[in-house]
């Protein structure tokens, strides 16, 4: 019965969004500003979730700058919404002209040494339009993690998308199995890497002043596979318009332990969040789960 529902669901909605995706982004631009107005003012999508996550990660700032803060989030939320939207069928050009990498120093003297990567990123900015972008990496293969969609059409179209100019999807119970098959390739695999663990098996480190558990993954396989860890920033710099500048932030995972590795990867992405808070998913439930007293 469930999945008579999602199959429904999704022949309802993939039309739509086809025909959609088919218009300028001038138009789903506009369309987006109404779509600020019905979620944040009408809906109220997530909106307790938003301020209690943004109340809590700065608690020095007042309630007025909060408010500014969440309103700016669903602004770009709603831009993020129908740049996806529009990812069904965008153009290999088109992704390439709003996905530009600035600095590919780093990246460049690994290509040049035969050496693959892995690249952590996380939920800020248009992280899918950046693993849409294969011009940006090469010539590293792009391999993308992803977790596999209870609806199994969604999941096909989430798949289909990202890996429309050659990214090389990866479920996240495969990735050691398909690294190891790869390991003789020229690879740069991509994590985004803040979601939220089961607490039993996570790392748990301070964020955003919370204790926050992290995903252990990432480190394991850099330090299986002794892979440089490539921090990704992605800024945006207008409306549809991204840079992407990759640093090593570690460039022996086995000198490092699990914690030390994790910590420098969160550093990093805090200070893009708090530089610009309004590009990090908010209306994620970060800190459902609290520390075991044994963790």
């Amino acid at each position: 019965m469930k999945k008579s529902i999602n199959l429904f669901v999704f022949l309802s909605l993939y039309p739509l969004l086809l025909l959609l995706s088919l218009l300028p982004m001038a138009l789903l631009y506009l369309l987006s500003d109404g779509l600020f107005t019905l979620i944040y003012r009408r809906i109220k999508y997530r909106k307790k979730v938003v301020f209690e996550n943004l109340t809590h990660s700065f608690p020095e700032k007042s309630k007025n700058e909060i408010e500014q803060i969440a309103i700016d989030f669903y602004r770009f939320f709603c831009d993020f919404l129908v740049e996806n939207i529009k990812s069904i069928t965008i153009s290999k050009y088109e992704i390439n002209k709003r996905i530009r990498f600035l600095d590919s120093k780093d990246s460049d003297l690994y290509a040049a040494k035969n050496q693959s990567v892995i690249g952590v990123l996380g939920h800020y900015g248009n992280w899918e339009w950046v693993a849409q972008a294969t011009e940006i990496f090469k010539p590293f293969f792009l391999n993308v993690i992803y977790k596999e969609l209870s609806n199994a059409q969604f999941d096909w179209l989430m798949k289909s998308t990202r890996s429309m100019f050659g990214s090389n999807m990866i479920e996240s119970k495969q990735v050691a199995q398909i690294m190891y098959k790869l390991r003789h390739r020229l690879n740069a695999t991509i994590f985004v890497a803040d979601q939220s663990p089961q607490p039993e098996n996570a790392i748990w480190l301070t964020f955003l002043n919370q204790e926050t558990a992290v995903f252990r993954g990432t480190a394991i396989i850099a330090q299986k596979f002794n892979l440089p860890i490539i921090y990704t920033s992605i800024q945006r710099t207008k409306r549809g318009y991204y840079n992407v500048i990759a640093k090593t932030i570690v460039a022996n995972p086995k000198e490092k332990t699990e914690k030390e590795i994790l910590e420098i990867f969160m550093h990093h992405l805090e200070a893009d969040i708090k530089k610009n808070p309004q590009f990090w998913l908010w209306t994620h439930r970060r800190w459902k789960h609290k520390k075991p007293a044994n963790a």
